[in-house]
């Protein structure tokens, strides 16, 4: 499995009650939203296309200085969404993202994808730290 390419789904993220660069559910983007466990909320990537050409896809997450939860979404049309679900059944998430400095969390999908992804974050730990989450891939 090579990976050459990446889309950064959320690039440096910085958790809080404030959290900026999110969207809602509807693709809406959000001046700030509290992803913090007190509030409940989530926030959204903003959508990506994925390249029909892409195989070998696996998710991974950096959470510097925080945890949270993420959910890979995929969808056929940008509009209605579904979680990503392995072969095993499970859904394709990170409960929490919690990686200490240098480490990351990985999850490769052994499913195919659908056109369009996106990622759900929230129910941070605390306020404080940075996240990057990705989205890696060859190209057949």
């Amino acid at each position: 499995m090579a990976a050459a390419h990446a889309i950064d789904l959320l690039k440096n993220i910085v958790v809080g009650t404030a959290t900026t660069g999110l969207y809602d559910a509807n693709g809406n983007k959000l001046s700030s939203i509290d992803i913090t466990t007190q509030s409940g909320l989530y926030g959204y990537s903003q959508t990506y296309e994925l390249s029909p050409k892409s195989i070998e896809h696996v998710l991974t997450a950096i959470c510097e200085g925080c945890t949270m939860d993420v959910l890979l979404q995929i969808s056929p049309d940008g509009k209605n969404w579904t979680d990503c679900t392995l072969s095993t059944g499970a859904v394709c998430e990170f409960l929490p993202c919690s990686a200490a400095a240098g480490d990351c969390d990985v999850k490769h999908i052994d499913v195919p994808m659908l056109q369009f992804l996106r990622v759900r974050i929230g129910n941070a730990g605390a306020v404080g730290g940075v996240c990057t989450i990705k989205i890696n891939f060859t190209l057949n």
